[in-house]
C-alpha cells in the first residue's frame, strides 16, 4: 500500500493520501517508507509537529535514512538555520545516490549563501596516553560515524610508552603533537585547542571512548539550539554529574546497541547544567575565545572540567546535557593504575577549586531525587515550584527537564552560589526569613524546603511565612514529611526541648544496647534468635538507629550473623571475643569502600567494594543497611551496587537489593525500570508486570 500512497502524493491527491495513511496506520503499518510519506503529507497540511513525530518514528526504524534527515532539515529551516544545515549535512553523509546528493548539496549551499547559517566544523581534541588499542578504536569510531567535512582530528600525546605514537604518526588525517613529558589533562587539552583550526568549535574527547553513530551530530544540534549555548555533553555509561545511565547493561556492545535508541530526535532533549564532565564536552568556538583555556592548576586531571563549566556559566553561557546523545566511556584506565596518587590529586584539586570560587561546589552538583519523587503530576502539567535553599538550581533544572511546562523558582542565601543558576531557574539571592518575597499569594503547586533550611532554628517561622504562597491544593516538601518530623520541628526552637528529646532518644537507645549485650554474652541459638527479633521492633527501627552508630551496626551485625550461621553451622565462630567491635571494623571497611565509590566512580573502586562484600559475606539486606547508614546519595549507590551484583552474575542479589531500595525510593523510575527488566530476564513475568504498572503510575 505504500506504493499507492506514494502515487497519491505524486499526483497531489493529498486528501486521499491522508485517508489512506490513516487507514494504513490503523492496520499496523510501521515501515520507514510509510513514516517518510506520512511526514510529507503532514508537511503539506502545515502540521509541523505531527511531521516531526513521523520523522522520529522513521529514524527509530532506520537511523541512517538520508531522506529523513533531509526532511528534518526542512523542518528546522524556518526556525533554526544552523540546525537545518546540520541535518542536511547528515543527509548528505548517508546518501549514496548521486542525483539526491546534488539536491542535498544545493540545499546546503543555499543555506550558507543566505547568511543565516553560522555552523562551524568541530576540532575533536583527543589527549593520548598509552592504551594503544583503545585509542585506535576511538579514532576509528569517529571516522566511521562523522561526515569528513564536519571535523578535524587533533591528538596530543602525553609521552606515551606503548607504541601508540608510531601509529599516530602514520595517520594522515590527524593533527599531532607528541610531548616528551606528560603535560597533564588541562595542559594537553590546551595544546590541542591551540593546534585546532581557528574558527572550529572544540570537542574535548577522552581517548578511552567509543563514538556511536549520530552521537556527535546530536551534540552539535544541542550546541546550536540557541545562541546562548556555550557547551554540551552526552549521556554515558561511566561518569558523574548525573550524566551516567543506570540499567542492566554489561558490555560495550550492549551500551552501543542502547546508543542507537538514544541518538534520536527528542522534543525535550536538554537539561541545563552548571558544568559537564570533560570526557566528552563540545564547546562553541565563540565561548572558547571569550573564556580562554582550561586552568592548568588542577594537577594530572579532575576538576578542570567543573572549573571550566563554571567559567562558561559565569561568562553568561548555557551548558546543556543532551539526553539524545550517548558516548561510550571505558573510564579512568590510566588514573586507576596509581590509586593512591590519584586520590591525593583528587583531594588537592578539590581544595583548589573551593579556594578559587570561594565555596564548596560539591554540595550543589546533583538533583535531589527524594524531592523529585514527591512531584506526582502528569509530566505535561504546567506546575509552579519554589525551592528555598536551592543552591545553584540542580534540582530545579531536573524538574524543568522532567516537566517541560513547569515554572521553577529558587531562593538561595549564598549569593556566590546563586549567580551560577541564572539560567537554570529564576533564583533570588537572599535570606528567606528576612527578604520580601516577590511572588503572588497561592501561586505555587509545590514549595520545597531545602535540607539546610530544615536545620535552622527558625524553620517553623519560615514555613509559616511561605504558607500563603502555596496553593490550597499545594504541597510543602521537606517540611512536613511525617508526624515525627513535625515534632522535631516543634522543639527545634527551644534548646531545652531539643536537649530533652535527644536525651530520651539516647536513653531508649541504651536500653536496646543492654538487651543486645545480654544476647551476645550468652552466645546460644536462642539468644541469637532473640537478638534478631529486637531489630524487628518498630520503635528501634524508626527512632533509634540514627542516634547511635553502634546500634546501626548492630542491626547489620544481626543480618550478617544469620549468613554466618547458615554458612558455618557454628554460632560461636563469629561471636568469639569482642565481636561487636571487630564487626564494626569490618563494616567500617565496607563503608569506606562506598565512600571511595561515591568520591570517584572507577572500575577499581567498584572492584574494591565487591571484593569486600564477598570477603565478609555481606548479604543484600546487610548492604542495604550499610547504604542507609553511610551513603551520601543513597539512591545512586543502591543502583550502582545492583549493577556490581549484575556484573558478577548476581541477578537475584541485585533484585533483592533494589526491592530494599524501593522501601526508601518507592517512586524512583530508574529503580522500577531495572526491576522490570530483571524480573523479565529471570522469567518472573507476573512480578515484571506488577512493577511495570507501578512504573506507569509514576511516569503519569
Amino acid at each position: 500500500m505504500t506504493e499507492k500512497l506514494q502515487e497519491l502524493i505524486n499526483n497531489g491527491s493529498y486528501m486521499e493520501a491522508r485517508n489512506l495513511a490513516n487507514k494504513m496506520y490503523e492496520e499496523g503499518e510501521q515501515s520507514e517508507t510509510f513514516w517518510i510519506l506520512n511526514a510529507e503529507i503532514y508537511r503539506v497540511e502545515g502540521q509541523r509537529e505531527a511531521g516531526y513525530a513521523c520523522i522520529t518514528r522513521g529514524l527509530q526504524k532506520n537511523p541512517y535514512n538520508y531522506e529523513l534527515y533531509y526532511m528534518l532539515g526542512e523542518y528546522y529551516k524556518s526556525v533554526n538555520m544552523d540546525q537545518a544545515y546540520l541535518c542536511m549535512e547528515q543527509a548528505e553523509y548517508y546518501c549514496h545516490q548521486s542525483e539526491d546528493v546534488e539536491v542535498i548539496h544545493a540545499a546546503k549551499e543555499e543555506m550558507v549563501q543566505s547568511g543565516r547559517c553560522q555552523v562551524h566544523p568541530v576540532s575533536i581534541v583527543i589527549l593520548s596516553y598509552n592504551s594503544k588499542d583503545i585509542m585506535k578504536g576511538c579514532v576509528e569510531s569517529i571516522r566511521k560515524t562523522c561526515p569528513l567535512e564536519s571535523y578535524e582530528l587533533v591528538v596530543v600525546d602525553n609521552a606515551s610508552t606503548d607504541g601508540i605514537t608510531d601509529w599516530l604518526r602514520g595517520q594522515e588525517d590527524i593533527v599531532l603533537q607528541c610531548n616528551t613529558e606528560n603535560m597533564g589533562f588541562a595542559g594537553g587539552c590546551n595544546q590541542g585547542i591551540e593546534l585546532s583550526a581557528a574558527a572550529n568549535d572544540i570537542m574535548l574527547l577522552n581517548n578511552d571512548t567509543v563514538v556511536p553513530p549520530n552521537a556527535i551530530f546530536w551534540l552539535r544540534m544541542g550546541l546550536y539550539e540557541r545562541a546562548q549555548v556555550g557547551a554540551v555533553g552526552p549521556l554515558t555509561n561511566y561518569a558523574g554529574n548525573d550524566q551516567q545511565i543506570v540499567g542492566e547493561f554489561h558490555t560495550r556492545e550492549e551500551y552501543l546497541d542502547l546508543a542507537t535508541q538514544i541518538c534520536m530526535p527528542a522534543p525535550n532533549a536538554y537539561e541545563n547544567k552548571v558544568w559537564l564532565v570533560g570526557f566528552a564536552m563540545l564547546i562553541k568556538r565563540a565561548a572558547v575565545d571569550k573564556v580562554g583555556m582550561l586552568d592548568t592548576q588542577y594537577t594530572w586531571g579532575n576538576f578542570e572540567d567543573k572549573d571550566y563549566g563554571m567559567m562558561l556559566t559565569q561568562a553568561g553561557y548555557e551548558l546543556l546535557l543532551c539526553y539524545n546523545s550517548f558516548i561510550y566511556h571505558y573510564g579512568s584506565l590510566n588514573m586507576a593504575k596509581d590509586k593512591q596518587k590519584y586520590l591525593n590529586y583528587i583531594k588537592e584539586n578539590g581544595e583548589k577549586l573551593k579556594e578559587k570560587w570561594g565555596f564548596d561546589s560539591a554540595r550543589y552538583n546533583l538533583a535531589d531525587q527524594t524531592v523529585l519523587a514527591q512531584i506526582t503530576e502528569n509530566k505535561k502539567q504546567p506546575i509552579c515550584v519554589l525551592q528555598v535553599g536551592c543552591g545553584w538550581g540542580a534540582t530545579l533544572a531536573r524538574m524543568k527537564y522532567q516537566y517541560p511546562n513547569a515554572r521553577v523558582y529558587g531562593i538561595e542565601e549564598a549569593g556566590l552560589v546563586a549567580r551560577f543558576g541564572h539560567y537554570l531557574a529564576e533564583i533570588t539571592a537572599g535570606d528567606v526569613a528576612e527578604m520580601q518575597l516577590p511572588y503572588q499569594e497561592e501561586y505555587f503547586d509545590y514549595i520545597v524546603i531545602g535540607e539546610e533550611i530544615c536545620t535552622r532554628s527558625d524553620v517553623g517561622a519560615i514555613c509559616q511565612k511561605l504558607k500563603k504562597y502555596l496553593k490550597k491544593s499545594g504541597k510543602m516538601i521537606g517540611a512536613e514529611k511525617d508526624k515525627e518530623e513535625k515534632e522535631t520541628r516543634s522543639f527545634m526552637t527551644s534548646s531545652e526541648e531539643y536537649r530533652e528529646k535527644i536525651l530520651n532518644y539516647r536513653e531508649k537507645s541504651y536500653e536496646y544496647l543492654k538487651k543486645i549485650d545480654e544476647c551476645l554474652k550468652n552466645r546460644t541459638a536462642a539468644s541469637i534468635t532473640e537478638f534478631l527479633h529486637i531489630f524487628q521492633e518498630k520503635e528501634l527501627l524508626e527512632h533509634c538507629l540514627s542516634c547511635i552508630p553502634e546500634l546501626s551496626y548492630a542491626h547489620i551485625f544481626s543480618v550478617i550473623t544469620v549468613k554466618e550461621i547458615q554458612k558455618r553451622k557454628e554460632i560461636s565462630y563469629l561471636l568469639n571475643g569482642n565481636s561487636v567491635r571487630e564487626l564494626t571494623e569490618v563494616l567500617k571497611r565496607v563503608e569506606f569502600r562506598i565512600w571511595e565509590l561515591e568520591f570517584e566512580r572507577t572500575p577499581e573502586a567498584e572492584n574494591h567494594l565487591y571484593e569486600t562484600m564477598q570477603q565478609y559475606f555481606i548479604t543484600p539486606e546487610a548492604m542495604s543497611c550499610i547504604i542507609v547508614v553511610s551513603a551520601m546519595d543513597k539512591c545512586d549507590i543502591y543502583l550502582t551496587v545492583s549493577c556490581i551484583y549484575l556484573e558478577h552474575q548476581g541477578t537475584e542479589a541485585a533484585i533483592d537489593l533494589l526491592v530494599y531500595a524501593l522501601e526508601w525510593y518507592p517512586e524512583d523510575e530508574r529503580i522500577l525500570q531495572v526491576l522490570v527488566s530483571l524480573y523479565k530476564k529471570t522469567g518472573k513475568q507476573e512480578l515484571a508486570e506488577s512493577y511495570e504498572e507501578k512504573l506507569k503510575c509514576v511516569q503519569q
